[in-house]
């Protein structure tokens, strides 16, 4: 239950725990000796806690600055927000359910909100459950100021290094490795490149939960990596046969600089002054892939042998996916940049023009999540309900230090029934050795108040430390006897005030349990399934979309609305599978068969961009008819199986039928032969048109690859020790 051996690779939770201790210490003898003021000490003190403990921001120096000082702001507001409604019970508890949906939900825009939301709710608990007049808001606020003003500067200047970031280096790594096998394919290089990609999958799934949209450098670094896992399954492709043509002089280009952009995309990752992608470059790389590609398809040799021209199709359009794979990952890892934004102008300008595109996206997916089908959404309320809940019974109840009753609550409610009762267990256990260790001490340090003020930071180092580097229980433990030695020295009251803690905690537990059960108990398992099973859905949707479009010339708007329909379901996706390994409690989950199809679906919509992407470079040329007939049923037929995996796996019904994913010859020799004659036409865009069917069509392929796989994913996921939580409602 309590892990007594400390994680503290180069000891950063423990210069963090020292820092907090310091500064916890200062503050609070600046409100209770020199200031002499009670309330002014209670809110320095625990201000240094919310913003030191409990709020963890990582990157660089100005978004650092930027996050302290959000919530500074929003600090002061709650402060005043919750002394206004101490007095009110109704009041209380409205306004608390208000504030912490809003805390709670807004963690999706970006991971600095999540990691500031536990510290956002401390500073509204706080003045809310120690009743007091509007008059107590100026000593409140005071106190809040200390903080900041102590707190800000110590996080940021007194042992300022972090640890360092696997899941970035990871990302650099796989990109590197992509890079070299980019540029030269073979054996050695795919096996690297595989290696790395899983190393990759690894540290993110051993990742904190945090969410991951389009809103700022996490996002983008979680974007990336889907985006690197979708190329590395194009480039590590292994190959049967001899290559029946050499790589024309402008694919070897080609890869070269796509090779030189996912390279430089390493060194952005890793805070390396890195260029701007040569996209110029990239252009004419790929105009010329084009241009010599049509020439040699239209040399007899190879325009008589299927073998050949589809083997000169198929490399040409390789190195195109590539390029285009690499370009986004290059402007994904200038978002997720640790270093300084990209761009010229002043450095805080390109920060802030950084931010600015971060909270372009921050409407759109905050209503993709503004639903009860979204795990946060679900989280959010479950965790809006419990805290006004503890604010009501706390109040009604008038209890002494009613406080604890909600910091109870707010510590051990978690995503699911399961795993709160779980944690109240740790939390319970960990708060009564803390009562008997602080009791003990209070009992030999007696009423001596210098001793006491001596033991202050000890108790701070370890009730910071023991959380981050020992265990959750080991945290409670040592949070009781700093609390104890904290209020000993406002107002001497002995081991009581721990046996007083010990009662509203346990209150705030029950209240937990009880929440917990009722909102949502079987937490994201569920969820996941349902989530998943519509992504897979409205990614078949999209895909067929764009596969009409790109064979008919079809309008793009439709295509586009199915695609934001996507996007957004791959939003909640990938919330319920962070919520999801954030709750697994042992080996029995089978991480990589959810991974896989969580990239498959992933990959899916990935396939219809590319396809648009396709289509917009051929809007109104002539398409060949037969074979653009052909596969756009193919297309629809290949849709139709997704919409049913999807249907049939979020409502745990039999699934489709597994198919042959062989090549389909009379479909291939017909997209040839109409290859063929546009070639010998005189119209070059008839020409372009029909490379791109064949280009689409090997995207074709690739969705018929994927569906043994999906297959045997799910039922690597429906063996005995899970099947129950995957199926469960």
């Amino acid at each position: 239950m309590i892990r007594w051996r400390p994680h503290d690779p180069g000891l950063f939770a423990l210069r963090a725990a020292v820092r907090a201790s310091l500064v916890t210490t200062f503050a609070f003898f600046l409100g209770e000796v020199v200031l002499d003021n009670a309330n002014i000490a209670l809110f320095a003190a625990f201000g240094v806690l919310a913003l030191l403990v409990f709020a963890d921001f990582g990157g660089p120096p100005a978004a650092r600055i930027a996050a302290f000082g959000g919530l500074a702001l929003t600090g002061a507001v709650l402060i005043t927000l919750g002394t206004l409604v101490s007095d009110h019970l109704w009041l209380g508890a409205i306004t608390m359910a208000v504030v912490g949906f809003v805390v709670l939900f807004a963690g999706v825009i970006n991971g600095y909100l999540a990691a500031g939301s536990m510290s956002a709710l401390l500073t509204f608990i706080l003045p809310c459950m120690v009743p007091a007049g509007s008059d107590a808001i100026p000593d409140r606020l005071a106190g809040w100021g200390i903080a900041c003003g102590l707190a800000i500067p110590a996080a940021l200047l007194l042992w300022p290094a972090r640890p360092r970031d696997e899941l970035r280096a990871a990302v650099a790594t796989a990109c590197r490795a992509l890079a070299d096998l980019v540029a030269q394919p073979g054996p050695e290089r795919m096996r690297v490149a595989g290696e790395t990609c899983h190393v990759m999958h690894e540290r993110f799934t051993a990742t904190p939960y945090r969410p991951t949209g389009p809103t700022g450098s996490a996002g983008a670094l979680a974007a990336m990596i889907d985006d690197l896992d979708w190329l590395a399954g194009r480039a590590s492709r292994p190959s049967t046969a001899e290559p029946l043509l050499e790589p024309m002089p402008s694919e070897q280009r080609l890869r070269r600089t796509t090779a030189a952009v996912l390279r430089a995309s390493a060194d952005e990752l890793e805070g390396i002054p890195a260029p701007e992608p040569d996209e110029a470059g990239l252009r004419h790389d790929r105009t010329a892939v084009m241009r010599e590609l049509l020439e040699r398809v239209r040399r007899p040799e190879n325009r008589d042998d299927d073998d050949r021209l589809w083997f000169a199709m198929s490399s040409a359009w390789d190195v195109r996916v590539y390029s285009y794979a690499a370009v986004r990952a290059a402007t994904l890892a200038r978002v997720a940049s640790p270093g300084p934004a990209p761009g010229t102008g002043p450095r805080w300008s390109r920060f802030a023009r950084r931010q600015s595109v971060a909270t372009a996206a921050t409407t759109r997916l905050a209503a993709a999540h503004a639903t009860v089908r979204s795990v946060w959404f679900r989280n959010s309320v479950r965790g809006a309900a419990g805290l006004a809940i503890a604010v009501f019974i706390a109040q009604a109840a008038t209890l002494q230090h009613a406080f604890w009753v909600v910091l109870g609550t707010l510590s051990v409610l978690r995503s699911s029934a399961l795993n709160t009762s779980s944690t109240i267990m740790q939390a319970f256990a960990g708060s009564f050795i803390g009562i008997v260790i602080g009791g003990a001490l209070l009992a030999a340090i007696g009423d001596d108040e210098a001793l006491l003020w001596a033991v202050l930071p000890i108790a701070v180092v370890i009730a910071a430390y023991a959380p981050r580097a020992i265990s959750f229980a080991a945290g409670q433990a040592s949070f009781t006897v700093a609390v104890l030695v904290l209020f000993n020295l406002i107002e001497l009251s002995g081991w009581e005030v721990g046996l007083v803690r010990i009662e509203d905690v346990s209150i705030g537990f029950g209240i937990s349990l009880v929440v917990g059960v009722l909102f949502w108990p079987r937490g994201a398992a569920a969820l996941l399934r349902r989530t998943l099973g519509a992504a897979f859905v409205q990614a078949a949707d999209y895909s067929v979309a764009a596969f009409a479009r790109l064979f008919d010339d079809g309008p793009s708007a439709p295509v586009e609305a199915l695609g934001d329909a996507a996007v957004t379901a791959d939003h909640r996706l990938d919330a319920a599978f962070r919520q999801r390994l954030a709750e697994r409690s042992g080996p029995d989950l089978p991480i990589q068969a959810i991974s896989q199809l969580v990239a498959i679906a992933v990959r899916i919509r990935h396939t219809a961009d590319a396809l648009q992407f396709l289509s917009d470079h051929i809007e109104g040329a002539p398409r060949p008819p037969g074979p653009a007939a052909a596969l756009t049923r193919k297309a629809q037929a290949e849709g139709e199986w997704y919409r049913a995996f999807g249907t049939a796996f979020a409502e745990g019904r039999a699934l489709p039928a597994r198919r042959d994913g062989s090549d389909d010859p009379a479909s291939r020799a017909a997209t040839l032969a109409a290859m063929r004659a546009a070639i010998e036409d005189d119209d070059p865009r008839a020409a372009v048109a029909a490379v791109t069917t064949v280009w689409g069509s090997l995207h074709l392929d690739r969705l018929r690859i994927h569906e043994p796989i999906v297959l045997d994913a799910v039922a690597a996921l429906e063996r005995p020790g899970d099947q129950a939580s995957a199926r469960g409602r």
